[in-house]
């Protein structure tokens, strides 16, 4: 049989082993509930006769009373997105591939595992290239969606 073949095979079933367990599945459904919140939900208005100047809206009632410069604004969601948000959308995409190798050696998956044709060292990396493509699927939906 092909390495590569079976290679590819234990990637495969590496991501489908992650997204069998529920974790995966809440994490792509929070991100894309806080991306559908962003979306309809965040509105920003400019103030008339003043560009420069905007008021920020939450399901079409206004957040704050005064207007606030459009560069606060951007400064405030560059750092909420990249300074909080980012680290733990990395944090939860590998809080799902934490049992990824651990899973491997439960009785009866490791048997099925090792009676393939491939060295122990070729294992360990496909299953960490697998997580790996895991990790960054996930980080990508909510890089992608921001």
């Amino acid at each position: 049989m092909n390495r590569a073949l079976i290679f590819s095979a234990i990637i495969e079933d590496s991501w489908r082993e992650a997204w069998a367990r529920r974790a995966s599945i809440v994490l792509a459904l929070i991100v894309l509930a806080l991306l559908a919140l962003f979306a309809f939900g965040v509105g920003v208005r400019e103030v008339a006769g003043q560009p420069e100047l905007i008021t920020v809206w939450l399901f079409g009632v206004g957040v704050r009373g005064l207007p606030i410069p459009k560069a606060a604004f951007a400064d405030a969601l560059e750092i909420g997105a990249l300074g909080l948000l980012n680290p733990w959308g990395i944090f939860l995409g590998l809080f799902i591939t934490i049992g990824l190798f651990s899973g491997m050696f439960v009785r009866g998956r490791i048997d099925l595992v090792l009676s393939k044709p491939i060295a122990r060292w070729e294992l360990y990396l496909a299953r960490y290239v697998g997580g790996v493509l895991l990790v960054w699927a996930t980080t990508m939906l909510f890089c992608v969606g921001v």
